[in-house]
């Protein structure tokens, strides 16, 4: 949570901050500061009849026009109810832990009744002013050599439009390993996989991600990166400090850097596009694909991370509305005829040491076997090992560069 920029007093293994963490980061706080007036989700606390009402869409039988009268006091909004999934098993659960009363006004119905308040967040619809600003555009599928010239790095000195090069020589070795290792990965079916690439928060199944997409795309074709977590501009750094091995820090300065401009030439040939529009539909993601596809000769699809996808609601848990947006995201793979690769979070259910490792059962991984390739990424420190889960296969070697952001093959050793 404090890499997402989140208040540190948050503990978010709390089943009561687990809420409130979510909504700060819905509401922008993972962004720079510039950027949180564009925060479109607002968190409400209400009454049990608006909380049955908003998670079951339907009217309480005591309360006929609910629904109505809450589409008219918020109107333009999706209220989606916070639900709390509990570690234990519902036969576990002896009893109900009460919600403590409180004396302010619903803010669903605005009912002055005193009782327990749930939590709820209000999510405005794209097309709704906000108070907080003005509705964000969506731009698509951005080139990469688009993005790549906003970049603070290049706004001291000549900023001219970077055009294409070759890759700089001391990045041949790095070259040849990703190659090898979009070999290990990829399986001996290229066409029309869904490939989920998970592993525990801060593992770096973003660093890899992106290796693996430039990768693709300097051999295959076009690769297209939706980024439902991080601005276009922070992940187009990511891939230059990657690419490059300028360290990271220094990239993201206002200074000039040294170098910064040759790897910015050396990436702007390279075949990938951002879309940092969050919450996208299956649908949209497809629809936006086949368009590019119409253009130029789509290889890859990368989704980080699908847990940030839009849902269907509502379901019994959060693991629940995962399952029709991942049927989708396979068939949406056969469709196209490309590898969609979607990074997934291992579920916390306790705090634990970073060092104990992770589940490797796949029923565990993938319960419905939706998945026609399962990876798990397990890192300690820089240390780290891939793990071909589904279809099982040798673990590779792995050690993570925290000043690129970046994996290697030297010196792997077992974490």
């Amino acid at each position: 949570m404090r890499d997402a920029g989140l208040p540190p007093t948050l503990n978010p293994y709390s089943r009561w901050d687990a809420p409130r963490a979510w909504v700060l980061w819905r509401q922008g706080w993972h962004l720079g500061e510039a950027e949180r007036a564009d925060a479109d989700v607002e968190p409400l606390t209400v009454c049990d009849d608006c909380a049955t009402c908003i998670g079951e869409d339907r009217d309480p039988e005591e309360r006929p026009g609910l629904r109505a009268l809450l589409a008219a006091r918020w109107p333009g909004c999706d209220l989606m109810l916070i639900v709390e999934e509990l570690d234990a098993a519902p036969d576990d659960a002896t009893e109900d832990i009460p919600l403590p009363i409180a004396e302010q006004p619903c803010q669903g119905c605005g009912a002055t009744t005193p009782g327990p308040r749930r939590l709820v967040v209000a999510h405005r619809r794209p097309s709704t002013p906000s108070s907080a600003g003005p509705p964000r555009t969506p731009v698509g599928l951005v080139p990469l050599t688009d993005i790549l010239t906003t970049l603070p790095v290049l706004r001291r000195g000549d900023a001219a439009a970077p055009t294409a090069a070759g890759p700089h020589p001391e990045a041949a070795a790095l070259r040849r390993f990703e190659e090898r290792l979009l070999a290990a990965t990829a399986g001996d079916r290229s066409c029309g996989q869904l490939i989920m690439l998970t592993g525990r928060s801060g593992s770096g199944r973003t660093s890899l991600a992106l290796q693996l997409a430039a990768a693709t795309a300097r051999r295959a074709g076009t690769v297209a990166w939706f980024s439902h977590q991080a601005a276009a501009p922070k992940v187009a750094l990511h891939l230059l400090a990657s690419q490059s091995g300028l360290a990271i820090q220094d990239l993201q300065g206002e200074a000039a850097v040294p170098g910064a401009r040759d790897a910015v030439r050396a990436l702007a040939g390279l075949p990938l596009r951002i879309d940092d529009e969050p919450e996208l539909a299956v649908v949209t993601v497809q629809q936006r694909c086949l368009a590019l596809a119409g253009v130029a000769s789509l290889a890859l699809v990368v989704i980080d991370c699908v847990e940030l996808m839009q849902r269907r609601r509502p379901a019994p848990s959060f693991q629940a509305a995962l399952i029709p947006v991942m049927h989708e995201l396979r068939t949406m793979a056969q469709t196209l005829g490309v590898r969609v690769l979607i990074l997934g979070t291992l579920s916390r259910q306790h705090p634990v040491d970073q060092r104990d490792r992770p589940q490797t059962d796949p029923a565990q991984l993938d319960p419905q076997g939706i998945c026609d390739r399962v990876l798990l990424l397990y890192r300690v420190e820089q240390a780290a090992r891939l793990l071909p889960v589904w279809p099982a296969a040798p673990a590779i070697g792995l050690r993570f560069d925290p000043v690129r952001l970046r994996f290697d093959e030297r010196g792997a050793a077992e974490p």
